[in-house]
């Protein structure tokens, strides 16, 4: 329940926040600072924030320690570059983020995930990691949206096996057009 009432605050302030105009790495450094005035010490939360201008296709993006999105494009699979703390753990002085830009083209695809898809376990002890998670949306690129997403969590449950799931599982895929 904590972590879910944490999450929620996060959200409020993210929504209040962004609506600002300010850049992404903006965003992000004004929700750490109000996370240490208005959180439980000790709690934090990762955080991908990108904007997307719809008219020249430049997304311009900001990391606080959570996974980096996956770029499919071009038969290719990229995961993006940024650096970040967790929002919530460090005071201003010590807080670091970077900030990005990436030009979108059409038939790209942009799939952003909780680590709870690189967290998975086989029967046999081993992680599925990100060069496993590249490898397999590189392979499913080709699908539908939908059909994409059921083979990447069909392909999860298969690795995994019997061994019980202990973090969630979320993805966000993004077609441009």
């Amino acid at each position: 329940m904590p972590a879910a009432l944490y999450m929620a605050l996060t959200r409020s302030l993210l929504v209040a926040e962004a609506r600002w105009g300010s850049s992404p790495g903006a965003v992000l450094h004004s929700i750490n600072d109000l996370l240490l005035e208005l959180a439980q010490p000790g709690m934090f939360v990762t955080m991908f924030y990108g904007v997307i201008d719809r008219h020249t296709g430049q997304m311009t993006y900001a990391c606080a320690g959570h996974d980096l999105p996956i770029l499919l494009r071009e038969g290719y699979a990229l995961e993006l570059q940024a650096s970040g703390h967790p929002l919530g753990l460090l005071e201003m002085d010590e807080f670091q983020l970077s900030e990005q830009c990436i030009g979108l083209h059409t038939g790209d695809r942009l799939v952003l995930y909780t680590d709870g898809l690189v967290d998975v376990v086989s029967p046999g002890g081993r992680l599925f990691d990100r060069a496993q998670l590249r490898t397999l949306l590189q392979d499913k690129a080709h699908l539908s949206l939908d059909e994409m997403n059921v083979a990447v969590f069909d392909a999860l449950a298969a690795y995994q096996g019997g061994v019980d799931q202990y973090d969630d599982m979320t993805t966000l895929i993004v077609a441009v057009k």
